[in-house]
């Protein structure tokens, strides 16, 4: 299997947020929540909010408030903040919904209105305090039926969010001091994955602290599902293989959050990772604090690999996709001579074998400072450091790399290399002896699907193995107002010599304001410091999306014939509130997490994201022209399809695109097809090519309009009508679907020329109402268009 880069699966149209006004069980802080809209169509966000947990449904209090963001824009972000962020929210919960009118979408309620605005409604008189209509909304949304008579999958629209968290909270030390952290959203396939063995949903979290050196730990865990639903934690400590010690807690309903301090079940002095259970899918938040320092991340899903046996008895592989993989990124750490201690908190994910884990940090031009190697239990978890030397003047950067490696003991079996997460936690003491802590920061790690697959890309390279879109949902140069201001560090992960080219796309709050273009090296990091960045005026609130423009990273096999071109960037978001880099003031003023990393995908022939207008050229950057060119293939040769013999009786043929480019890659394929055959069950249609086979229709799995006859018409997936609506001849013909609406999707993106070869199956034998009957594969083919990109001047 090719291996591929999937960073879209941390995204959604729904996103969860385990924490925001608290901190442990304090409504305390004042919190800022980044949304920012990747699509094409203007949408919006609708915001539900819940408070203190307490029972089950029917008693459950259902949520606390509801409020809507302003009009999305592709690219831009709207802060909600204030008022708009109910006093006694715990956590919330935000859901996309489209900006297009009832009667643009298809809708008819006897009346016309925005869709968005109307949900908006429809879910403030109609949620809030009642745990039992949210959860029927909340399925609908899921599952995009129909709620208060709108279908909810048409409702939400293209598109997604990427969401941050900004909280400002009270000292734990000093009077009056402010702490501040940030964490990003989560949706999608971070909420978790249904084991079919064990059952239930697993999470991991690779650094608590109870009472460790002034630190603790608090998890915020938000029920994501439908149902109530207990917990089990398992902690174990860091260097013990041992036993965990288990703790629960008892009920937790739908959308609430349930607030853990790791203190209240281990203890003291004590440091280590987690692993929660439960039987619906969660969000789950960590809050490191203590003197007078806030630091938050998210915690990772568990994944799940199976050998099974299918319904026949064969063996299959039931797996969930990649949570952790052998490598981790972290594209920021500040440096040692400026006072910063890093720590990567490493976590394996195997739970029978240790993970033997090195550990590079790097400076910002990706030269290696130092190395360390350790080794990690099952479901463990170790620290590495880079510690604090002295604090000279400078504004360092540079990264970190955690490789997971195979291992073995003389006269035994290698062990291969455990998956992995991790957490950067990045703190700044005042002192070499680490007595006075002024700043801190953590971020999860990236890993190779959501970043760059080390170390030579896979497949074509390109964006099918490294990122080359990231989505900041905040930038903002505001210290005079809210006092916040952004800072970004970029790395380039390949590993390859060359460069790649990317442009900082920069929005308002109205769309696409400019754009600023930017070169990167093989693994180095550039910084951005928005205060000294003299492009955007102070007060500026607005976004950014990152995306690599040209990149030449050239990977050539031992003969020297080139394989593939590869990128892949990363980043980390930095907040600092109440003053810029380099100076301190007294509390914690520095946040961050990781940038959103995301892919350009389609749904139909519709792009999910667009860069919303004008897009300038970057000087110098070559530009390269898409041309679009149909190609078709056809043969009328009529041949017989036997109808006696040892099944299955099959013709193949065989039909030859040329002339086209070698990189005109399919765009949209579709079949004519002319069958003459008198019952349409007993007959199974492929098409292969380019090393994809693909079923058109398929009798002998799932029969369908078994006694209908012939089959004349072409077989195309963008058509509105399936062939399973029975005709005589079946497509009748026209234009339609294959049986499953995706035979013919394997071909996107193959190159057009070359052998298609399409298999006629007889599957039954005889049968009264075919003798003396000639059946023919009288004429098919292949039409369509395909794309290639060609540099103009």
């Amino acid at each position: 299997m090719v291996r591929t880069v999937d960073p879209n699966r941390q995204l959604g149209n729904q996103v969860h947020l385990p924490i925001l006004n608290f901190q442990g069980q304090d409504d305390v802080c004042r919190t800022m929540i980044e949304v920012q809209y990747i699509g094409c169509d203007p949408s919006k966000a609708v915001l539900v909010t819940w408070g203190e947990p307490g029972f089950c449904p029917p008693q459950a209090a259902g949520p606390l408030k509801v409020e809507c963001t302003g009009l999305l824009f592709p690219g831009s972000s709207w802060i909600m903040q204030g008022a708009q962020i109910p006093t006694g929210s715990k956590g919330g919960m935000l859901f996309k919904f489209t900006a297009k009118q009832l009667s643009d979408v298809g809708i008819d309620l006897g009346f016309d209105d925005v869709v968005a605005d109307l949900m908006c409604e429809t879910l403030f008189f109609g949620v809030v305090g009642d745990a039992d209509d949210y959860r029927r909304f909340k399925k609908a949304y899921n599952e995009g039926l129909d709620f208060a008579g709108i279908n909810q999958r048409t409702a939400t629209g293209q598109g997604f969010l990427a969401v941050e968290v900004l909280r400002h909270c009270p000292g734990d030390v000093t009077p009056g001091v402010e702490v501040s952290s940030k964490y990003i959203g989560i949706a999608a396939a971070h909420l978790g994955f249904y084991d079919p063995v064990f059952g239930g949903f697993g999470y991991y979290v690779p650094l608590i602290y109870a009472n460790k050196a002034g630190l603790n730990t608090v998890m915020y865990i938000q029920n994501g599902g439908l149902e109530c639903s207990s917990l089990e934690l398992w902690f174990k400590a860091q260097d013990d293989c041992l036993r965990a010690r288990i703790c629960d807690v008892a009920t937790l309903a739908p959308g609430e959050t349930y607030q853990f301090d790791a203190s209240d079940c281990v203890g003291p002095d004590w440091q280590g990772s987690a692993w929660i259970r439960a039987s619906e899918w969660m969000g789950v938040a960590v809050d490191i604090y203590g003197r007078d320092i806030l630091m938050t991340y998210i915690g990772e899903p568990a994944p799940y690999s199976y050998n099974l046996l299918d319904d026949k008895g064969k063996p299959k592989v039931v797996a969930s996709p990649e949570t952790g993989e052998k490598i981790a990124y972290g594209p920021l750490i500040y440096s040692e001579y400026q006072g910063w201690d890093t720590g990567v908190q490493v976590m394996n994910l195997s739970q029978v074998v240790n993970a033997k884990i090195k550990v590079y940090f790097l400076d910002r031009s990706g030269d290696v400072i130092t190395t360390l190697v350790d080794w990690v239990c099952p479901r463990g978890s170790q620290t590495f450091f880079l510690p604090v030397v002295a604090d000279l003047p400078g504004t360092w950067v540079g990264s970190i790399r955690v490789e997971s490696q195979d291992w073995w003991t003389p006269g035994t079996n290698g062990v291969n290399a455990p998956d992995v997460v991790g957490v950067a936690t990045l703190m700044k003491y005042g002192d070499v002896a680490r007595t006075e802590t002024q700043q801190a920061i953590a971020y999860n790690l990236l890993v190779e699907h959501k970043a760059y697959i080390w170390q030579a890309g896979a497949g074509a390279g390109g964006l099918s193995s490294g990122v080359g879109l990231i989505a900041i949902p905040s930038l903002l140069k505001d210290l005079d107002g809210s006092g916040v201001t952004s800072e970004t560090a970029i790395m380039n992960l390949v590993a390859k010599p060359g460069f790649t080219d990317f442009a900082i796309y920069i929005y308002d709050q109205n769309g696409l304001l400019d754009c600023i273009c930017e070169k990167l090296h093989s693994r180095q990091v550039e910084y951005i410091d928005l205060q000294t960045w003299g492009y955007v005026n102070n007060g500026f609130k607005g976004s950014a999306v990152i995306s690599a423009t040209f990149w030449e990273h050239d990977v050539f096999d031992p003969d020297g014939r080139f394989v593939r071109n590869l990128v892949g960037l990363g980043a980390v978001m930095v907040e600092r509130t109440g003053t810029r880099l380099g100076e301190d003031i007294p509390g914690d003023e520095a946040a961050g997490d990781r940038g959103i990393p995301f892919a350009l995908t389609t749904t139909g022939k519709t792009p999910t994201w667009c860069p919303g207008g004008f897009i300038p050229r970057c000087p110098g950057q070559p530009v390269y022209v898409a041309i679009t060119e149909d190609f078709s293939a056809t043969e009328a040769v009529v041949t017989t399809i036997p109808n006696a013999g040892p099944l299955p009786q099959t013709v193949v043929r065989t039909l030859t695109v040329a002339g086209k480019p070698a990189d005109c890659l399919v765009l949209d394929v579709n079949v004519p097809i002319n069958i003459t055959h008198t019952w349409f069950g007993d007959l199974d249609v492929t098409l292969a090519h380019a090393g994809a086979t693909s079923s058109m229709f398929n009798n002998s799995l799932t029969p369908f309009c078994t006694s209908n006859i012939n089959v004349i018409g072409t077989l195309d997936d963008d058509s509105a009508t399936s062939m399973t609506a029975c005709t005589s001849p079946m497509l009748n013909n026209q234009a339609r679907k294959t049986e499953t609406g995706t035979g013919l999707k394997p071909f996107d993106g193959t190159a057009a020329n070359g052998a298609w070869t399409l298999t006629v199956s007889d599957i039954v034998i005889g049968g009264t109402n075919q003798v003396g009957v000639a059946n023919t594969l009288n004429s098919w083919g292949v039409t369509g268009q395909c794309r290639y990109r060609r540099l103009t001047p």
